[in-house]
């Protein structure tokens, strides 16, 4: 009975521990999302010290920033860190220009996004504002994995853009029907050459055989004519040798022998 008993104490501490190892987990991730409260300040002293930054930077000097990253890239091609701030000196060339100097901060947040967090944060520029979101894992909410700028666009512009849009996609479907209407007006005239095509062949053959009949009866006249010649030079090698008149003479049939 004792070992039965203890047998049974075995078992269930192993129960005990598979459902700690299968809870413990699932604690630490609910943690994670705790604890993005705790890092709110680092994340957003960390993200405005990379817009001062770049906002400090010429347009000569991002581009030596650029061709930096580049370099280290070729020496080290699995650097995720020099990848990720190559794509973020590349996007603040691109939108430097519109932003102007930076005269500020706007507000910060931190969105869930999944199995990561954006935090982003508002930038006040002199000819138009923008933001830059820095994109976070759960496991990870120290390094960042991916930094992006992007301009902000009024209401309007968004507007504009969107009908834009809109009129492409009602001009591509337009053209797109008319290239289909036109294929099927092909496919009606299809027939009609068809049969043009076929008229014209048979007035070819038609023309041909009138030609053909032509020939044969050229033939049959010259055929004639040369019999005509051959009657009339047996008549005169006959008048020649009996010595009587041709008018004595009358053919009445002509047979070539073979």
């Amino acid at each position: 009975m004792k070992i039965k008993h203890y047998s049974l104490k075995y078992i269930i501490c192993i129960l005990i521990g598979l459902i700690a190892v299968s809870i413990f987990p699932m604690c630490g991730f609910a943690a994670n999302d705790k604890d993005i409260d705790e890092y709110k300040d680092d994340i957003e002293t960390y993200v405005e010290n990379i817009c001062s930054q770049l906002s400090s930077y010429s347009g000569d000097q991002l581009l030596e920033v650029e061709a930096y990253y580049e370099q280290l890239l070729e020496q080290t091609p699995d650097d995720e860190d020099a990848a990720m701030f190559l794509e973020l000196t590349k996007e603040w060339i691109e939108v430097s220009s519109e932003i102007g100097d930076v005269i500020g901060y706007g507000d910060f947040k931190i969105e869930k996004a999944g199995k990561s967090y954006n935090a982003i944060i508002e930038i006040d520029g002199t000819k138009r504002d923008a933001h830059l979101t820095a994109v976070y894992a759960k496991y990870d909410l120290v390094n960042p994995t991916a930094i992006n700028a992007e301009l902000e666009y009024t209401f309007g512009e968004k507007m504009s853009t969107a009908g834009i849009n809109v009129v492409i996609g009602i001009a591509t479907v337009f053209i797109i029907l008319i290239i289909i209407s036109l294929v099927i007006y092909a496919f009606r005239l299809i027939p009609a050459l068809q049969a043009k095509f076929a008229e014209k062949k048979e007035m070819v053959a038609q023309a041909d055989e009138k030609v053909t009949l032509l020939s044969s009866n050229q033939d049959i006249r010259t055929q004639d004519d040369d019999d005509e010649e051959v009657v009339a030079a047996i008549i005169a090698a006959i008048v020649a040798y009996t010595g009587q008149s041709a008018d004595d003479f009358v053919v009445k049939k002509i047979r070539r022998r073979r």
